[in-house]
């Protein structure tokens, strides 16, 4: 998520409506991710549906992203690594 919050930072909030998918789900990811995180910190029992919500929404952030020219390409592929990681998890607690 490292590459979502650095690319946002230097983007800010002008941007060509043409990024705005893509921005906007890059702050969807952070913020899931950081939702993830914590539930998973406290043992919850959401912890598995938000590692599943997590995966959706780094992979769509992904696809959007690899659309996308320049250094979107490194956002894509962090979300995509992103995604399987939340995946892998969100099977494990089951």
């Amino acid at each position: 998520m490292i590459a979502c919050e650095s690319l946002l930072a230097t983007v800010g909030n002008s941007f060509p409506p043409a990024w705005a998918q893509a921005v906007n789900l890059c702050t969807a990811s952070i913020r899931s991710c950081e939702v993830t995180v914590t539930e998973l910190s406290l043992g919850s029992g959401v912890a598995r549906q938000t590692c599943a919500l997590c995966a959706v929404l780094c992979r769509a952030c992904a696809f959007e992203c690899a659309q996308l020219p320049g250094p979107w390409t490194w956002v894509a592929d962090s979300c995509q690594q992103a995604a399987k990681e939340c995946h892998s998890v969100a099977l494990r607690e089951s």
